[in-house]
């Protein structure tokens, strides 16, 4: 960067640039000119998104068929299966649920060496590795499998009817879903039709704001709006003079455009100098009324704003996960010009992580004590479950709460069924609800208030910088070298607990993505610095090198472990440079 700097002043190069996209959303009223025909649209293109999952699930069911003709895959699914079930088969509600919640680990708690959770998770480890094999071994076969599904994916996009702004919407709608649902081995599902959609206009190369209010366009315009509508001193005439109108195209079909118009409220303007790329007209059901809402899609070119050569440092960044008494240490930050900054959750949120924690103990005892109600079931009933689906057969597979409560509705209208255990089955499923959306909700809120607070400290830090030295911890290789040494892992299991709430990838994803945005230099360093004495230089210490502080064997000087490491790496570099 420093390099670039002085290039750029002797020749007057231009600055760096990159696209950023901006994001408006303008609340709607009730159109104009709305009628049956762009009602038929929306559900079109409902028929079109629910064509798609039906083509999804065809291919997972012929994607694991595959698969599963490889035998490693198959003996290891095997083994897996089993062992979920003898857990599933462990009468919870017999020794009580104080018991039962002791067999279920908690996560900062040290374990021997062979508990179910451990073995468990070999054996998942064990599928992973199967499932990677087979993917390679049928690789040809899977692409074809892929090609086919895409070939299908197109020809449900012709027999549509759609317009190609609104199929390329619900494509892409549904490819965002399905990446989300693999990750998560979830099932895709569609929802009866009740009048919700949205309208895509892309516009091709994108148009000024100018176009946008002169109605140059033919996809989309907005009638002006006064040059004071945001700036009159009285509010109530900024609201009066914000009011505009927004026409935009639902369809075009056999050559003819179909347009509708909206009153719109335009609190606050488009910015200026970028290209209005999308707009998205949406359309939600609110009890008996509609609420109808306009997102426009935006770019414009950023320019890279770089520091003077003179303001130029360089930041060396010792992440980890280090416990103190004001809370959990996540980063130290050390300049070239000695400021040292010590970046820590707070005990407040190192707290709500351990809730978190205790809320999903609670939950899977609840979860183990259904599934334990729903084994009970006879051959018979059994039987009769396979009328559902495949997946409420085996009690492992129940997991979410709408599982439960559907069987048991399904069993309480069929008199051959035990209904006291039904309505055991149906009274236990509210209780998990009400747990499982409270685990899940507050595990949402402290993992973005936590990315929250690393994408601010990024910000932070890297707006001065022209280099940042990294210390990459590589945990998994460090703990493969130890296993091999005949050495319990490098992160004991008391420890393991931090390092999973610091999430120092998360860190590092944050510090990466700014740095890249703002064109810096990034040097991982993997190497483990043996630290110096600060004052007399020895190499000696007093204490253990696991301890955070210190001391000098020679002349007693204290001094940060994390802050000794982001020294040396400032110190190799400056030797180096």
């Amino acid at each position: 960067m420093l390099a670039y700097i002085l290039k750029g002043a002797m020749h007057d190069e231009p600055l760096p640039a990159e696209k950023e996209v901006i994001v408006h959303q303008y609340g709607l009223l009730n159109p104009f000119d709305w009628t049956e025909d762009c009602t038929s649209e929306l559900e079109r293109m409902h028929a079109f998104k629910g064509r798609l999952v039906e083509i999804e699930h065809e291919y997972r069911i012929s994607f694991d068929r595959l698969l599963e003709r490889d035998p490693n895959l198959r003996n290891a699914r095997q083994i897996l299966d089993e062992h979920i079930r003898a857990l599933s088969a462990c009468d919870l509600s017999a020794i009580g649920e104080m018991e039962a919640f002791k067999l279920i680990p908690r996560a900062g708690q040290e374990h021997s060496g062979s508990t179910p959770e451990r073995r468990l998770t070999a054996l998942r480890i064990q599928v992973a590795e199967a499932y990677r094999v087979a993917r390679k071994n049928f690789k040809d076969d899977l692409n074809n499998l892929e090609l086919e599904r895409r070939d299908q994916v197109k020809a449900a996009r012709q027999q549509s009817g759609l317009w190609w702004g609104n199929y390329n919407a619900v494509i892409k709608a549904f490819e965002q879903g399905r990446r989300v649902s693999v990750l998560t081995r979830g099932v895709m599902r569609v929802e009866p039709f009740d009048g919700t959609g949205r309208f895509t206009n892309q516009i091709q190369g994108g148009i000024s704001v100018e176009s946008l209010v002169s109605g140059e366009n033919i996809q989309v315009r907005v009638a002006p709006v006064p040059a004071d509508a945001w700036s009159h001193s009285s509010r109530g005439e900024r609201r009066r003079l914000q009011r505009t109108q927004l026409t935009a195209t639902i369809f075009v079909r056999d050559g003819m455009r179909r347009m509708v118009t909206w009153p719109m409220i335009m609190h606050r303007p488009l910015p200026e100098n970028v290209r209005i790329k999308e707009v998205v007209v949406s359309r939600a059901r609110l009890d008996d009324r509609w609420l109808w809402s306009v997102v426009f899609v935006c770019t414009r070119t950023r320019v890279i704003k770089l520091g003077s050569a003179a303001a130029a440092t360089v930041i060396a960044i010792d992440p980890g996960w280090r416990r103190t008494k004001t809370g959990l240490r996540v980063a130290t930050i050390v300049r070239a010009t000695g400021e040292t900054e010590y970046f820590e959750l707070s005990n407040r949120l190192v707290q709500a992580f351990r809730f978190a924690d205790e809320l999903r103990d609670r939950h899977n005892v609840l979860l183990a004590n259904l599934r334990m109600l729903v084994s009970k079931l006879t051959a018979f009933q059994q039987a009769k479950i396979a009328g559902v689906g495949e997946a409420c057969i085996d009690p492992a597979n129940l997991r979410l709460p709408s599982d439960f409560r559907r069987l048991a509705e399904l069993w309480s209208l069929d008199s051959d069924y035990d209904q006291r255990l039904v309505a055991q089955i149906s009274h236990a499923s509210v209780e998990y609800k009400r747990l499982y959306l409270w685990e899940r909700n507050h595990t949402r809120k402290i993992l973005n208030h936590r990315d929250k607070l690393y994408q601010e400290l990024a910000v932070r830090v890297l707006k001065d910088a022209n280099e940042i030295l990294l210390h990459k911890i590589e945990i998994v290789e460090m703990n493969n070298n130890h296993i091999e040494a005949g050495r319990n892992g490098f992160v004991p299991d008391a420890s393991n607990w931090y390092r999973k709430t610091a999430a120092i990838s998360s860190l590092e994803h944050w510090m990466h993505n700014k740095g890249k945005r703002l064109g810096l230099r990034f040097k991982y360093i993997k190497s483990i610095y043996r630290q110096s004495c600060p004052s007399c230089g020895a190499f000696d210490r007093k204490n253990r090198a696991d301890t955070l502080m210190y001391i000098c064997a020679h002349c007693d000087h204290t001094w940060d472990r994390d802050w000794g490491t982001c020294r040396m790496m400032l110190k190799d570099h400056s030797s180096t440079t």
